[in-house]
């Protein structure tokens, strides 16, 4: 499986989704899963710690293999860290474009984009481009202004909201991928850093169909 997560703006929960469906794609024996972080938070979601070389000075100088930076989370799960690179400014991508290349036929690949547009950089890949976002007007505006960006949506729905998951659908004009409701076990797991060993109920169940699919897919 090839999947890019990203939205359109921060404190979605893009990255613990990212993060949950790399866990579960690394349940799938047959191949090591890679979780790629251009946003910058895996390392704390997964309860590592920062003191890595990540792909801010791999990118321009990419003089070593892009295997060499990772970090184990499982071992089947590896992260490719993100070292200090900027959230607000896209990198030049070529190099990491053809080393995912690379080892995209032996392995899973999961990028957390944060708010990234990586559309262009990735699009030769022809990864599945997924869209996370909560049921928030502000966020739908900016959606469906962009929304040639994903080929689906990943609703990760809070309590009380008035704007229900069809409303996300309908205004997006996406397919629903998952619908991931937000819980307390979540809050917890991330906060403690134990979310690799212990996923919450909620994520499990919601994501572990789309494994499935994407992994079929690929």
């Amino acid at each position: 499986m090839f999947a890019v997560l990203s939205s359109v703006k921060g404190g979605v929960g893009t990255s613990v989704t990212s993060a949950a469906l790399a866990l579960l794609a690394s349940r799938d024996f047959s191949r090591p899963t890679y979780l790629v972080d251009l946003a910058g938070d895996q390392s704390a979601i997964n309860g590592l710690s920062d003191a890595h070389d990540g792909l801010d000075a791999w990118l321009t100088s990419p003089d070593r293999r892009l295997t060499d930076l990772t970090v184990d989370i499982t071992p089947q799960l590896r992260l490719v860290p993100s070292g200090s690179m900027s959230r607000c400014d896209l990198p030049d991508l070529d190099g990491l474009t053809l080393a995912l290349d690379e080892l995209r036929a032996h392995a899973h690949i999961v990028i957390d984009a944060g708010c990234l547009d990586t559309t262009k950089a990735f699009e030769s890949l022809g990864p599945r481009r997924l869209l996370v976002i909560r049921p928030c007007y502000v966020a739908l505006r900016a959606a469906v202004a962009e929304s040639t960006r994903w080929d689906g949506v990943i609703v990760v729905r809070p309590p009380d909201r008035v704007l229900t998951t069809r409303d996300v659908v309908n205004v997006c004009g996406l397919p629903l991928v998952a619908d991931i409701p937000m819980t307390a076990d979540i809050s917890r797991a991330v906060d403690a850093g134990v979310l690799p060993s212990r996923l919450p109920a909620a994520l499990d169940r919601s994501l572990r169909p789309v494994v499935g699919e994407l992994v079929v897919r690929s």
